[in-house]
């Protein structure tokens, strides 16, 4: 029998006894380099054009992470909590005091 065993809390998860839940992650980067130019009169778009390639020929020379997939299983508990707050941002909160 395979056994699991949550991700975040480390308790066995049984199947059989237990719902078990799978949170699949994928993390890749996008390429937002390409920005949108009003043409004037006075520009030809063909050197335009020519720009636009010699600049993206220098940025595919650039390599961009690799992309990652990640999957984790989680007990009930960890479920409900992850479902709450994917980014752990309330976890990362600091406490600020006045400046009494």
């Amino acid at each position: 029998m395979i056994q699991f065993t949550c991700d975040l809390c480390g308790i066995p998860i049984n199947p059989e006894t237990s719902r078990r839940f799978v949170v699949k992650l994928e993390i890749y980067a996008i390429e937002s380099s390409l920005e949108m130019v009003p043409l004037e009169n006075s520009t030809d778009p063909l050197e335009l054009m020519e720009k636009i390639i010699e600049s993206a020929e220098d940025d595919i020379a650039e390599e961009l992470p690799k992309n990652k997939t990640e999957r984790f299983d989680l007990c009930c508990n960890c479920h409900t909590k992850f479902k709450s707050d994917p980014l752990g941002r309330k976890m990362n909160r600091k406490i600020q005091f006045s400046s009494n």
